[in-house]
């Protein structure tokens, strides 16, 4: 499979601007800013916030062409997760994979 990096703005990621052919989602979760995502390890100051993010995973998705998900969950462990935020985007990604 030959390999195409496209950097993309959450924004910008719609089914006209992915690559042709089977894809990689390489999903860091420490994209988003601390204030969305609490006990990362490197969170990036600004980043977009979980809407965002998951609204971008589902173009993937729903284009059919997924071949390999990897998924980085980089947060403290056992750290509080308040409000259940990192098990309800980890569930809602992983989740989409079978629909």
């Amino acid at each position: 499979m030959p390999v195409l990096y496209v950097p993309y703005h959450l924004d910008e990621v719609t089914p006209e601007t992915l690559p042709p052919g089977p894809l990689l989602l390489n999903l860091d979760l420490d994209v988003l800013g601390p204030s969305r995502l609490p006990g990362l390890r490197y969170p990036a100051a600004g980043g977009p916030d979980v809407p965002a993010l998951l609204r971008a995973v589902r173009v993937v998705l729903d284009s059919g062409r997924l071949a390999a998900l990897n998924l980085a969950c980089t947060w403290h462990p056992g750290r509080d997760d308040p409000g259940g935020v990192r098990e309800r985007l980890v569930t809602a990604v992983l989740g989409g994979l079978r629909d």
